[in-house]
């Protein structure tokens, strides 16, 4: 629990004054790509004073605590509306271009999980006992439309020209065999230099593991979710505090496996894109590790906690990847079952690899493949395959059911192998419209809504 006064002195024509404190909660969002974005916007509007110090997602205020309240009280509410939250998922979902009163805004608009709702509402009924809040937005959770934002109080003519290179870079970007990369109907590809693009679908999955407490516009404490522990300002920016983070969440989420999964699956089992060795993977997928050794070790324990000794495994793809990554013979000794491997464009080094794979099962026809743009046209089946991560969750969430194709990157069913069985189950289950994002394995399950691009 937290100690803290409600006032703070000020000299004022030559008077002692004091004036109430103005707190604001935030969410932290760190995101390399993002800040990149950021970056561009900077390099073209010459006023600093345009752009946010760090990005978040705004979840209540500017307020004060009302007369009789301490901030005692506030650090009470804001606990109990995160109990039992590990982390706050969402999505990006396009750019928006928003007017207020000292100018205009260019954010990326925020698709909140089921679980983010919920907390903002027992958020909001919290402080509202407690708290005046000095933004009308605040009026009814419903109200707040959530976003990141990448500059404000811009001119009219500064934000037209963000806008202006949203557009163009889409028209300059050409890799279009990035997975995850641009497409004809994607604005969201930002150059740090005309012929390199920073890579990011408008549809991408992010979890925030940070409540900011600003005091008057200045970071007072951050509460850290999975530890459910109020940080002070030393360690808000400590890197071995936010490696204690990861790895709490990771366990709490039941991403980093603690024991054999019960009841234990039956194989064969299928899984995609582990990238072992590869420490670049970890920003490019926003995966919850801090470095490549620390990612080897929770990804090849779970695959012994779920695969045992003689179970089948189909691997579809890019099994380890980089120079400083130890051979795939090496990774192979400390791994369970008997693996038949699908050829991924990374895999070098592993003999006997083939191009697909056709298997019936349950009446189900499922052709196994790296990249499902390799896919015979008009295969009647299911495509599994890899080879997208979660770049692009919009086109390759975990199960497409109009496509009928089903995305097994690991960073999809939770960095696990899962079943062919509850892969069947699943598509069964949600035989009806719509998509199902991620494996629902430890976090909600996220359809993925219409993309409405509002800068045009």
């Amino acid at each position: 629990m937290v100690n803290g006064g409600r006032y703070r002195p000020l000299k004022k024509w030559g008077h002692l004054c004091r004036e109430r404190d103005q707190y604001m909660l935030m969410l932290r969002v760190d995101d390399w790509k993002l800040g990149r974005k950021t970056e561009v916007f900077r390099s073209l509007v010459p006023d600093s004073y345009a752009f946010p110090p760090f990005q978040h997602i705004t979840l209540y205020g500017p307020y004060l605590i009302m007369p009789g309240d301490t901030p005692v009280a506030m650090y009470n509410a804001i606990e109990s509306a995160a109990e039992g939250i590990s982390g706050l998922s969402f999505n990006l979902s396009g750019y928006l271009r928003l007017t207020g009163r000292n100018g205009q805004a260019i954010t990326h608009r925020i698709v909140p999980s089921y679980e983010f709702v919920r907390f903002h509402n027992r958020l909001w009924l919290s402080l509202a006992a407690i708290a005046r809040s000095l933004s009308w937005i605040d009026r009814a959770p419903s109200i707040r439309q959530f976003h990141i934002t990448h500059a404000y109080n811009l001119r009219t003519r500064d934000a037209d020209l963000i806008c202006d290179t949203v557009k163009t870079s889409q028209a300059n970007a050409t890799d279009s065999n990035v997975p995850g990369g641009p497409d004809e109907n994607n604005v969201g590809n930002l150059p740090l230099q005309v012929k390199k693009p920073v890579v990011l679908p408008d549809y991408a999955p992010l979890t925030s593991l940070r409540i900011i407490l600003l005091k008057n516009g200045v970071i007072e404490r951050e509460f850290d979710l999975p530890a459910r522990e109020w940080l002070n300002r030393q360690l808000v920016f400590n890197r071995n505090r936010t490696a204690v983070s990861l790895m709490q969440y990771r366990k709490l989420t039941g991403l980093e496996l603690a024991s054999p999964q019960e009841p234990k699956q039956n194989p064969p089992f299928i899984c995609s894109d582990l990238h072992l060795g590869h420490n670049n993977i970890i920003r490019n997928c926003r995966r919850p590790f801090n470095n490549a050794g620390e990612m080897d070790r929770v990804l090849i324990s779970n695959w012994n906690m779920v695969v045992g000794k003689s179970d089948a495994v189909f691997y579809l793809g890019d099994f380890r990847y980089g120079s400083e990554a130890p051979p795939s013979s090496e990774y192979l000794g400390h791994m369970n079952g008997r693996i038949t491997f699908i050829r991924g464009n990374h895999d070098t080094d592993i003999p006997d690899t083939i191009p697909s794979l056709q298997v019936s099962y349950k009446g189900d026809e499922f052709l196994f493949i790296h990249d499902p743009d390799d896919a015979p046209a008009g295969f009647p089946g299911w495509v599994v395959h890899g080879h997208y991560h979660n770049n692009d969750l919009e086109r390759f969430p975990f199960i497409n059911v109009e496509k009928r194709r089903i995305n097994a990157s690991c960073e999809l069913t939770g960095y696990r192998p899962v079943s062919l069985e509850t892969i069947h189950t699943l598509i069964r289950e949600y035989a009806g419209p719509g998509n199902l994002a991620i494996m629902p394995v430890t976090r909600d399950t996220v359809r993925i809504r219409p993309i409405q691009h509002e800068i045009r």
